[in-house]
């Protein structure tokens, strides 16, 4: 008897690996044929060492250009008519619309977890109107829809973004014997730390105006960064570290 199929639609392989690995672990244990579709990058072999599939698609994470995304479309949609999955797992805003609609019209079982709205969907616009209008064709036939937190929930249930089932994850979690508690480090200093995606939503600007008054009045404290950088911050932090102040 053939494993059944589960196709697993991300934007990013180290985002899937770092914050997904133990569902592809679960799935794999419990002998489903893992296949992953996303863009390529970082920790594509460790993946695949795990035991995954993977099948590359030309994705670009902030793209807005309608030709490349009509190519993500269309790669999805041929992916997705060949492997004919028994199952599919969307994350992220591309592959929660785009693949939920195909899986959708092809009568593809998909259940879609929302784990942040995004940059393109908080702010009033254009750009909102046209990322609720794909979020609702994507998530219109899903088995399920799953949200992180109660915001995003409310936000999507306010705009009628959501017509079937969905529900409440408490997070995402975290893997403690992969990701141990090391003990406190002793020393001179006060020691402060950003962890995110380097962006202005995230608050970097604050915490870099934050660092500036601080360190100039407190020359113990220490201010790091460590995340992910976005291209309009690298000069940015390099000016502020030449500085000394991260």
């Amino acid at each position: 008897m053939s494993k059944k199929t589960v196709a697993v639609i991300t934007n990013d392989p180290a985002w899937t690996y770092n914050l997904r690995r133990e569902i592809l672990i679960a799935l794999l244990e419990k002998e489903y044929r893992v296949v992953l579709i996303m863009g390529n990058g970082k920790r594509v072999d460790e993946l695949q060492h795990m035991g995954c599939e993977f099948i590359e698609v030309p994705f670009e994470r902030h793209g807005t250009n309608p030709l490349h995304e009509l190519k993500l479309y269309r790669a999805y949609t041929k992916i997705l008519k060949d492997l004919r999955p028994d199952f599919v797992l969307t994350y992220t805003i591309k592959p929660n619309s785009y693949a939920g609609m195909i899986c959708g019209r092809l009568g593809i079982p998909y259940i879609a977890n929302i784990t942040g709205l995004g940059t393109a969907i908080e702010y009033e616009g254009k750009m909102q109107k046209l990322a609720l209008g794909l979020y609702k064709a994507g998530l219109r036939k899903a088995q399920k829809v799953f949200f992180q937190n109660t915001e995003n929930r409310d936000f999507m249930l306010e705009h009628k973004a959501i017509k079937g089932e969905y529900d409440l994850l408490p997070g995402s979690g975290v893997n403690t014997e992969y990701f141990q508690v090391l003990p406190y480090p002793d020393g001179e200093t006060i020691d402060f730390l950003f962890i995110a995606r380097v962006m202005k939503e995230k608050g970097i600007d604050q915490y870099l105006e934050a660092a500036s008054f601080i360190r100039d009045t407190y020359p113990e404290t220490r201010f790091h960064v460590c995340g992910f950088c976005e291209k309009e911050y690298e000069q940015v932090l390099k000016e502020y570290q030449e500085k000394e102040i991260i």
